[in-house]
């Protein structure tokens, strides 16, 4: 079962629980754990909160720093480092940067000559 059926199953149980008296709830979490394979006290902490409302979309608090062209001109550098993590690439873009200028353009530089 996807992610997104159990929160559907969910939401639809959650409404019902609430208003349920102990044996019917009892059945609805039985139903509940056999169709979602979550563990009984889990279970049970799901069902127990309050429903809460669809969030919307995620807006951002700020706008980005780099623009396009930014983000353009980092791909290729990124991509040669097999596209590592941010965290690992920051340390040696300085030289990765250098090392890619110099392989590009020593090729033009044999032609012009």
């Amino acid at each position: 079962m996807s992610l997104r059926a159990k929160r559907e199953l969910l939401l639809q149980i959650r409404a019902r629980y609430h208003d349920a008296g102990r044996q019917q709830r009892t059945g609805m979490l039985d139903e509940f754990i056999a169709a979602t394979g979550y563990n009984r006290k889990y279970a049970v902490c799901l069902l127990a909160k309050p429903v809460a409302l669809a969030h919307g979309p995620i807006k951002r608090q700020r706008e980005r720093i780099d623009g396009p062209a930014i983000q353009e001109a980092l791909l290729f550098p990124w991509s040669t480092a097999n596209f590592i993590c941010a965290k690992r690439l920051i340390p040696f873009l300085p030289d990765l940067v250098a090392s890619l200028e110099c392989s590009l353009w020593r090729p033009i530089r044999a032609r012009v000559s």
